[in-house]
């Protein structure tokens, strides 16, 4: 991932004696793998776009799991829901069960 750099123990100037790369560049080698660092950070959140809509998409696919599986069932999900002391269950389920297929 990063490039090996030779480095001299001083600049080729002799002021600083800090390591320079080869070639007759004056960037610090330190500079050098910062800005390559950088520049593969910026890479990769460039080719990570899509994720936000992947997450959307998985947490998407819970709900619709979750209202598949209280369609299946209707009966077990009212009775959990009064036993929790919810009002109307046998309309509630209903409706949860809309709102976790279509907007799921």
């Amino acid at each position: 991932m990063f490039k090996t750099v030779r480095v001299r123990s001083v600049d080729p100037a002799g002021a600083g004696g800090e390591p320079f790369l080869e070639g007759g560049t004056n960037l610090p080698v330190q500079s050098v793998m910062d800005t390559e660092r950088r520049d593969t950070m910026k890479n990769i959140a460039a080719n990570l776009h899509f994720l936000p809509l992947v997450g959307r998409v998985l947490m998407g696919l819970l709900f619709l799991l979750a209202g598949v599986n209280k369609l299946m069932g209707p009966d077990g999900t009212a009775g959990y829901m009064a036993s929790k002391g919810l009002p109307m269950t046998s309309v509630l389920v209903w409706v949860v069960i809309a709102v976790e297929i279509v907007f799921g």
